[in-house]
């Protein structure tokens, strides 16, 4: 099926460098990677930074294009995406794991994600720290097919 998106004209520079400014004060810890108001998380994820698609395609999205729920972050390759849900469970946000740092010795890992932050900027991030309107509940998902 068809999915629903548009393309949005690039923002007045003046704006783009306040929203580097609003982030890094708020979120000192993300790396800022690129700035662009052309695109969403959405259209930097699964439209190649060309166009914006609203976060209620993503069922049909991961349905359209095989992929799974990963139940284990161990299960996770550097690649696959993280999706974010609010308190209601209602998608909000998605990125794509960047990279993946295992931990040998305790056995935990941790996520370096890439994400877009509204119409604003690219950021490399935790995987916990983006903006808590996107929320704190995640899911990992991978298109890659299982090895049988």
């Amino acid at each position: 099926r068809e999915i629903r998106n548009f393309q949005r004209k690039e923002d007045c520079p003046e704006r783009l460098q306040a929203a580097i400014q609003i982030w890094a004060d708020s979120r000192p810890e993300a790396k800022l990677r690129s700035i662009s108001g052309v695109y969403n998380c959405m259209g930097m994820v699964f439209g190649v930074r060309r166009t914006v698609i609203e976060i209620t395609e993503i069922q049909d999205i991961l349905a359209g294009d095989n992929y799974r729920l990963l139940t284990n972050p161990g299960e996770c390759f550097e690649g696959d995406i993280v999706l974010y849900k609010n308190v209601r469970r209602v998608y909000q946000h998605v990125g794509i794991i960047f990279k993946i740092h295992r931990k040998i010795e305790n056995g935990e890992i941790d996520f370096t994600i890439l994400s877009k932050w509204g119409f604003d900027c690219e950021y490399l991030h935790k995987l916990k720290y983006v903006p808590e309107i996107y929320g704190s509940s995640i899911e990992f998902w991978t298109e890659r097919r299982k090895v049988k």
